[in-house]
């Protein structure tokens, strides 16, 4: 009797064991009749934390800090709301994708992979495998399910835009120049709130920083490279005999321009390592304007893309140069830079006759987003109460 006493408890031990291991460290949650083992969602949380710190990047011009970083329990969350919409989408037999869209991410995508690799190799030409090498080293994943991973969230947004066409379609008709027109909630910036306004003038006379014309100066550029990546992809400095000779490669451009030997276009043509604005043409004439950097805006606060290409004393000192002028070396973040400018204007408050057609715009963007927003809201909510979710880990649980 013992004998059996003993072989039961073992056995329950084993059981207890073997569903301890099967939940805290394989499995984390069913969603209906799909289970997420830890090896899905560790590949799916790395993804989304990444691209979270690129948006981060672009937006601030600085790294995610830790304390902004979404917490796993956030992540999940959104898996299980990426699970939910997917399995809603197999089951419908009306939608059909517009392809088209992903061919044009897809291509936007291999677009900035270009532009990335020529900040380092200014006569790089796209290649398909480097793109494909590149996604995988990246997402951590195969190129197949990258695309695959794509697709299916570009469905998703087609989908919830379809199914808030009817209200869209009411907010494009708008003119917002009668009572039935409003109110418009519009979030605020500045304070976190939810703001009604009851007219376009009402929304310009409470928001009068977001009309005033900042000062700009148009300009172009001739751009010689000063810096090279690491091993991790991080900019550096190049090494000392790089850089000096890059350094003597923009005074003697200088030299050239002050002798008159050449054209700024000439030289611009040339020798400018930064090909987007060396390439650029005129979008009315389709003339090329080499250098052609456009009018920049100075508002007092730094945008992060100017940051990263000139910093701060740079960017700063852009504004002071004269007009039909070119200036000298100037050295920036990664470069150097010669610039010739075009033209200056200062700052004005816009009048609101003059803004109120762009106030009608901002008034439907922001009824639009809000519109596609809560139709994602409602379709999530109403998938969640009818699916079954089973948590095999508490951490995950909302």
């Amino acid at each position: 009797m013992k004998k059996i006493v003993l072989l039961i408890s073992l056995f329950s031990v084993f059981l207890l064991i073997s569903a301890r291991l099967d939940i805290g460290q394989d499995k984390l949650v069913k969603i209906n009749d799909k289970t997420i083992y830890t090896k899905d969602f560790e590949k799916y949380y790395n993804t989304q934390i990444k691209l979270h710190e690129q948006l981060y990047f672009q937006q601030y011009g600085r790294p995610l800090p830790e304390s902004e970083k979404p917490t796993k329990k956030i992540i999940m969350q959104n898996l299980i709301q990426d699970e939910l919409l997917k399995d809603e989408l197999s089951k419908s037999k009306t939608f059909v994708m517009d392809e088209n869209i992903l061919k044009s991410t897809l291509q936007t995508n291999k677009d900035y992979y270009t532009k990335f690799r020529k900040m380092k190799e200014p006569d790089y030409q796209f290649n398909e495998t480097d793109f494909k090498a590149f996604v995988e080293s990246e997402y951590n994943n195969t190129y197949e399910e990258y695309e695959k991973s794509l697709k299916e969230k570009l469905m998703v947004q087609q989908y919830i835009m379809k199914k808030s066409e009817p209200v869209i379609q009411q907010i494009i008709a708008k003119k917002y120049d009668s009572p039935r027109d409003f109110p418009v909630i519009i979030p605020n910036p500045q304070t976190g709130t939810m703001d009604k306004y009851f007219s376009l003038l009402e929304f310009y006379e409470r928001n009068p920083t977001m009309f005033v014309r900042p000062k700009t100066v148009e300009l172009k550029h001739i751009f010689i490279y000063a810096v090279d990546q690491d091993e991790k992809g991080k900019l550096v400095k190049m090494q000392d005999s790089r850089y000096e000779a890059q350094k003597a490669k923009a005074n003697d451009i200088y030299s050239r321009l002050s002798k008159g030997e050449k054209s700024f276009d000439e030289l611009c043509l040339a020798y400018s390592d930064d090909v987007d604005s060396r390439d650029f043409k005129d979008p009315e004439t389709k003339k090329p304007n080499p250098g052609y950097l456009g009018p920049i805006a100075f508002s007092g606060e730094l945008v992060p893309e100017y940051k990263r290409h000139f910093g701060e004393e740079l960017f700063s000192k852009m504004f002071d140069l004269p007009k039909n002028k070119i200036s000298q070396v100037y050295e920036g973040v990664l470069g150097f830079h010669i610039f010739y400018v075009i033209d200056k204007k200062e700052g004005a408050l816009l009048k609101f006759d003059e803004i109120k057609p762009k106030l009608v715009d901002i008034f439907k963007e922001y009824e639009k987003t809000k519109a596609v927003s809560d139709e994602l809201d409602s379709l999530v909510e109403s998938l969640r109460a009818k699916a079954s979710i089973t948590y095999f880990n508490d951490e995950y649980k909302l």
